[in-house]
C-alpha cells in the first residue's frame, strides 16, 4: 500500500500529479485508477534503479521488434548515464520513454503470453500460384521477461482497469477485455 498524497507529490525536484486525489492505494488500485503518484512511489521501493532500465529493455523498449514492416523505429529509451534523478519515477507512469505502437502491443502480448516476449510478424505464410507454401512465419519466443504468475496477476489487474477503472470506455459487451 502506498499513500498517494491526495493528488500532488514532490520527488527529485519535480512535482507529480494525479487527476484525482487519492489517499492509500494498493498496487491493484494504483493501476486501476492510473495513479502516477502511486506508480512513482512504488519505484521508490526499488533500491537498484537499473532494474527499471533492464525491464524496459527486456520488454523490447528502445529496440526494433524486427517486424517485417518498413519504417520501424527504435522508440526512445535513454541510457542510464543520461537519466536524471527523476527519470525512474517518470518512467514508472510512462514519461521519459517513447515506444512505438508495435512495442506497446508487444508489451501487452508478452503479459498475455504468460511473460514470454514473442517476435511479432504480419504475414503468416506466402503461397505460390498453386497454393504451396513458399515461406511460413510462426511464433518465435525471444525471451522470458516476467514470471508466468506475475503475468497472470497483471492480466487480472489490467482487466479490472477496463471493468472498473480508467479504461472503461474500452469495454465490449460479452467480452472480457
Amino acid at each position: 500500500r502506498f499513500f498517494c498524497e491526495n493528488g500532488e507529490f514532490k520527488v527529485a525536484g519535480e512535482t507529480i500529479h494525479d487527476v484525482h486525489g487519492y489517499g492509500w492505494l494498493n498496487l491493484h488500485d494504483i493501476l486501476v485508477k492510473s495513479s502516477n503518484i502511486g506508480m512513482a512511489k512504488s519505484v521508490q521501493k526499488i533500491e537498484d534503479k537499473s532494474l527499471i532500465y533492464r525491464y524496459a529493455r527486456s520488454f523490447g523498449f528502445g529496440a526494433k521488434t524486427g517486424i517485417e514492416l518498413p519504417g520501424e523505429v527504435n522508440g526512445q529509451l535513454h541510457d542510464m548515464s543520461k537519466w536524471s534523478g527523476f527519470t525512474p519515477y517518470a518512467m514508472a507512469y510512462g514519461h521519459e520513454v517513447a515506444v512505438s505502437p508495435i512495442q506497446m502491443c508487444n508489451l501487452f502480448c508478452t503479459i498475455a503470453n504468460g511473460g514470454v516476449l514473442m517476435r511479432p510478424y504480419i504475414v503468416k505464410e506466402i503461397l505460390d500460384p498453386q497454393g504451396r507454401v513458399m515461406e511460413r512465419n510462426g511464433s518465435k519466443a525471444i525471451r522470458r521477461v516476467i514470471e508466468e504468475r506475475t503475468a497472470d496477476v497483471l492480466k487480472l489487474m489490467m482487466a479490472d482497469v477496463v471493468k472498473e477503472g480508467t479504461g472503461q470506455r474500452a469495454k465490449i459487451d460479452g467480452i472480457d477485455v
